[in-house]
């Protein structure tokens, strides 16, 4: 994981431990791992709790393009930081149970 992924995790964890679904944020080793079924004609990608966006890095070293992502995130710290690096993204500050309701996509 990188150094700068982990102050922000602990800082969420510290403030809400049961909303955070990790005890560490995911490294780069295990985001390639789970993402090496993905290519750039997976797109577009919606993921879901991306947090500090380890995943994120590794969906878009794929190949698949920044502008084909959709992120879905409830804590806002991690939507904001999200936003932050991954600007060409579409960033949701939500709960990903919403992602059900009509109208809204």
């Amino acid at each position: 994981m990188p150094p700068r992924d982990v102050l922000p995790f602990v800082r969420a964890w510290l403030a809400d431990p049961h909303r955070i679904g990790a005890i560490a944020p995911s490294g780069a080793s295990l985001a390639e791992l789970i993402t090496s079924e993905i290519s750039g004609d997976s797109a577009p990608v919606l993921e879901l709790g991306p947090g500090t966006g380890a995943f994120t890095r590794a969906i878009l070293s794929r190949g698949v393009r920044e502008e084909d992502l959709t992120l879905v995130e409830c804590g806002s710290d991690f939507a904001r930081l999200l936003q932050l690096r991954f600007p060409e993204a579409r960033v949701l500050w939500m709960d990903a149970a919403r992602l059900s309701q009509p109208g809204l996509f």
